[in-house]
């Protein structure tokens, strides 16, 4: 029973490498944080100081081949990883990812729910894998189709869930996105391929997704700094999170390829608003893979993001 508590309801705490917890709002500046005090991990600014001196070529990457010349190398690698978590038909298989692609025992993977149950539109149910740094074939989160019913509901499971894609998260660097340049998977992404997930709290009577965007002169010149904590959002904090980088893989059996897009294409997942351009935005101004300072213009260079497009 602790552990179905845990990854359903109060633990969607983050990250065994990188990130921390606090027992109270007033410390949420050190990191992600869990009013309840589940963890207490390494701080926020050390992720960011471990994320900015990556490029993506230091990872190992899978040895799973794809199974067709049109399917992407990354989606049979992680439709090996969820081989048999495909369909999430109940609480235990729900409970049974928290462990799926696990290397040693007692290794935790995709063990938190952001979000509980409510259902993201164009998204779906979210599980997160923040225990280890963001790895090619191994995906910062998995986001599931709900079945038809109160898919805003956070308390109760609409099942059963279907994979509709994944995504890898890290935090954000403004202009520098993240970069798999040795990956056979992942090396195709663009810097425009990224999109920001703005810093926000998930408020723990909705679950849903409240950004709280920083002072800037423009959308997405400075890094955001820590999560809102409760004196800012004035409201019951679940969960709250600084900026990210973000990026969607999305299944897309009808043209036999993965789509690399914010929100999932065809007919929208149902679920609570995702506040785009808010919530989720593409950064004004030119995106690289290197690592720059962020910009102290007060005028955003053009934009250079693509809506989606397909990953051979």
């Amino acid at each position: 029973m602790r552990q179905r508590l845990r990854i359903a309801l109060s633990a969607i705490g983050v990250a065994a490498s990188f990130l921390s917890f606090s027992a109270s709002p007033a410390s949420a500046a050190d990191g992600w944080y869990d009013p309840n005090g589940v963890r207490n991990l390494v701080t926020y600014s050390s992720w960011k100081d471990e994320f900015r001196n990556w490029d993506g070529n230091s990872f190992s990457t899978s040895t799973a081949t794809a199974s067709s010349p049109t399917k992407s190398f990354d989606e049979a690698r992680v439709r090996k990883l969820l081989a048999g978590h495909l369909v999430l038909r109940n609480q235990a298989d729900v409970d049974a990812m928290a462990t799926t692609g696990a290397t040693v025992p007692g290794q935790k993977t995709y063990d938190m729910l952001p979000h509980k149950f409510a259902s993201m539109r164009g998204a779906g149910l979210t599980l997160l894998n923040l225990n280890q740094p963001m790895t090619p074939g191994m995906p910062t989160l998995l986001m599931y189709r709900p079945a038809n019913g109160d898919v805003i509901e956070p308390d109760h499971g609409d099942f059963p869930y279907e994979l509709a894609g994944w995504g890898y998260a890290g935090p954000y660097t403004p202009g520098a996105a993240p970069a798999f340049h040795s990956d056979q998977g992942l090396k195709c992404l663009q810097a425009s391929d990224w999109f920001v997930h703005e810093r926000s709290v998930h408020p723990s009577d909705t679950w849903q997704n409240l950004p709280f965007p920083p002072h800037e002169a423009y959308h997405g010149q400075v890094d955001g700094g820590p999560p809102p904590g409760t004196a800012e959002c004035g409201c019951p904090v679940g969960m709250a999170h600084p900026r990210m980088w973000d990026t969607h893989i999305w299944l897309n059996e009808t043209e036999n390829t993965a789509t690399v897009s914010m929100l999932n294409p065809g007919i929208p997942i149902p679920g609570f608003d995702p506040g785009v351009g808010k919530g989720f935005f593409y950064p004004e101004g030119p995106v690289t893979a290197t690592a720059p300072s962020a910009s102290t213009n007060s005028q955003p260079p053009a934009a250079n993001h693509t809506a989606h497009h397909h990953i051979p």
